[in-house]
Formats: structure tokens, sequence, C-alpha cells
């Protein structure tokens, strides 16, 4: 299905970071969740990231089997709202991966529905070294309350 008609705030033309520019290649499911959580927070949602080749996300560093590659992430920022809140409202909505990079300018948010384990939403954060550490992790509680004493 295609998504442009079934969202407001995004569109392939508007939002050239999603490489879409047919609004084919990106999940649907996931760009009306995006649409919908946008709208709720009433924020521009600036778009870094959408669907990626296998040659862009190689030169970006990303990983081998990242959801950016068939459609279903996108990476960016809610214009002018701090991490923290990004984070708490963005784990209100159906994502299957919430991702926080604190140390990218600016500091972005990574969702994506891509299928890991049914019925589980993937949190993680990207440290200043640039480790993945996960939500069951102590790493990431630690990471998160760094970032909440910025």
């Amino acid at each position: 299905m295609s998504w442009p008609a079934h969202v407001h705030h995004f569109s392939p033309a508007g939002d050239p970071a999603l490489r879409d520019p047919t609004g084919t290649l990106m999940n649907a499911e996931l760009m009306v969740v995006l649409d919908r959580a946008r709208a709720d927070l009433g924020v521009p949602f600036c778009v870094t990231s959408g669907h990626r080749s296998v040659e862009h996300n190689g030169a970006v560093s990303g990983q081998v089997d990242s959801a950016h590659l068939s459609g279903e992430a996108v990476d960016g920022y809610f214009d002018g709202v701090s991490l923290l809140r990004q984070f708490a409202h963005l784990a209100r909505y159906p994502f299957r991966g919430l991702g926080l990079y604190p140390y990218t300018t600016p500091p972005t948010v990574h969702v994506d529905v891509k299928l890991r384990t049914p019925g589980l939403m993937t949190w993680w954060m990207r440290t200043a070294t640039g480790t993945l550490v996960y939500a069951t992790s102590g790493e990431f509680l630690a990471e998160l309350r760094e970032l909440a004493a910025r």
C-alpha cells in the first residue's frame, strides 16, 4: 500500500530524507503511526533517514540487518523537544523498535516496525562510544539517567 494518501504531515517531496520519491518504499504502517505521533505532539518531526539502499546503509555504518533497508525505519527528531520527552512520547505508540541517539547532532530517535519478538518492543540507546545498549541491560538505565541529568 502506498502511504502518502494516508498521512497528513509527511510526503515524498516534503521529506526527501525518507528517500521514497514514489511513496512506495516506506512501510505504510510505520508512516501512519509516525504521522499520528507527530499530530498528537503537535510539533514538526524532522526526518534524517528513511529508506536506505545497501550502499547507502554501508556508507552510514548502518546495521547489516537494518530496518531501513526494507523501509521499516525512520530516524529523526521532534523540533525543540528534549530527547527524553521524545522517547516518552514515542513509547506510547505501536512501534516495534525505539532507539535513542543522544550523541548525534542533533540528537535523534529511531522508530521502526521491524518484527523481532512478536508482541514486544525493543528499546536501545547508542552511547558516546557508539555501542548500542538495550533496555534489558543495566547500561541502558545508566545511559538514560545520564541523559536525564543533562
